[in-house]
């Protein structure tokens, strides 16, 4: 797509379109990946991981978090922390990712340890970040304070058992960026649960593409006959929550459904007969059913049109029995969604006109699509907010002058934020 293309396609979704679905062109064109690294990846909490995977003093785990490697590590004071992965000293890599060197390879249980030690130049780090040790220190400066080389730390912080991240200082802390879900969940004890597995996949879309999906509540009785179908009961009684960054469809469980489980006896009416899918800004999914099981789902970009589904499956101990059966069904729900959201990846990709505008107008919205138009408009934002803040040191042909000064966009900016 040419600049004057790309530079129209964002006038019309962004600032002129405020409330329908999002261009295609926001799904095909590959100048959007850095951008939304930048304005919305790095401007959000974003999950990592589950406490079980550091429960001993000393366990490290490494985590690719929006393209930058972080070490998460239980301190002295059994406490979660995160870091960069880089060294104080010229940047290196301090602790190598197994599971990205062989993909197909799970990574290991989280490795205990009592320091870290760079492997360029043998600089160590205690468990807490701080800088313990160096070779030839003598030979440095002695004016540099090495108390204020540590390790450089990352936000984090914990909602139950599941870890979160954020690369952002000013972002409002984690209870108060999930909002109504923590309430809701409250009777839902996520801290006794047991890993029963976890797979990784890769789907040929854009992330944003595979995250619409699973916020759609208006294809299920259609695409998923043998999977959701049999689990959530007649649009009629679905209910919505809609918070700041959460949403939620909560709905009722099937007959056929409660004739073959059993509901967990220590949750709360009506969470015992109530099936919860809450889609988390900007790429998480969690799904609670009554028995005690608890899908999470993260959809992390590769490409303009390739993402890596994470997902995890925690259930009670009993479920341990019925792993196999489990899995089956979880394997048939995502491909029958991996089916989908590439049949749409696809179709954006073919309507593109010969300089790479999108010749699609998108539809109208149904009412069980309500989910996705509330996290589209937050992409809107978080954009708009980032073109906000460089509108003194415009970046590439996306902030050129003419764009900036419109009197729609700055109406918009006025009207959003």
């Amino acid at each position: 797509m040419t600049s004057s293309s790309l530079q129209q396609a964002i006038k019309r979704v962004l600032c002129e379109q405020p409330l329908t679905f999002l261009d295609p062109v926001f799904y095909t064109n590959s100048e959007f990946v850095s951008l939304e690294q930048q304005n919305i990846f790095s401007k959000t909490w974003l999950y990592v991981c589950h406490t079980s995977k550091l429960t001993e003093i000393g366990a490290t785990r490494i985590v690719e978090v929006a393209g930058r490697s972080l070490i998460i590590i239980r301190s002295e004071q059994d406490t979660l922390s995160a870091f960069y992965n880089s060294c104080s000293h010229r940047g290196s890599t301090l602790i190598p990712d197994e599971k990205a060197n062989n993909e197909k390879a799970p990574q290991k249980p989280a490795a205990s340890r009592k320091c870290i030690v760079c492997p360029y130049h043998g600089w160590t780090f205690d468990i807490q970040g701080n800088l313990k040790g160096l070779p030839e220190k003598d030979r440095f400066s002695n004016s540099v304070d090495f108390s204020k080389l540590a390790l450089k730390p990352v936000r984090l912080e914990t909602w139950g058992s599941l870890i979160f991240v954020s690369f952002s200082a000013e972002i409002r802390s984690l209870k108060d960026y999930l909002g109504e879900m923590v309430a809701r969940m409250a009777g839902f004890p996520i801290e006794s649960l047991t890993l029963l597995f976890e797979k990784d996949y890769e789907v040929s879309c854009n992330w944003k593409t595979f995250h619409d999906n699973g916020l759609c509540d208006y294809h299920v009785s259609i695409a998923h006959q043998t999977t959701l179908k049999d689990v959530q009961g007649h649009t009629k009684y679905y209910q919505y929550m809609f918070d700041d960054y959460v949403n939620a469809l909560i709905t009722p469980i099937t007959q056929k459904w409660k004739s073959e489980n059993e509901p967990w006896e220590v949750l709360p009416e009506p969470m015992r007969s109530q099936f919860i899918t809450f889609g988390i800004f900007p790429n998480l999914h969690i799904y609670a059913l009554p028995d005690g099981t608890l899908y999470v789902e993260r959809i992390d970009p590769i490409s303009v049109s390739e993402c890596q589904i994470h997902s995890e499956v925690y259930g009670r101990p009993h479920h341990l029995n019925h792993i196999g059966e489990l899995e089956k069904w979880y394997e048939a729900l995502f491909e029958e969604d991996r089916i989908l959201a590439e049949g749409v990846q696809k179709g954006y990709a073919s309507i593109q006109g010969e300089s790479g505008e999108s010749k699609h107008t998108p539809g109208p919205i149904n009412t069980l699509e309500a989910r996705i138009v509330q996290q589209q408009q937050l992409i809107r934002r978080f954009l708009l907010s980032g073109f906000q803040r460089e509108l003194a040191a415009p970046i590439g042909s996306i902030y050129s002058e003419q764009f900036r000064q419109s009197d729609t966009f700055k109406a918009v900016i006025q009207r959003s934020l």
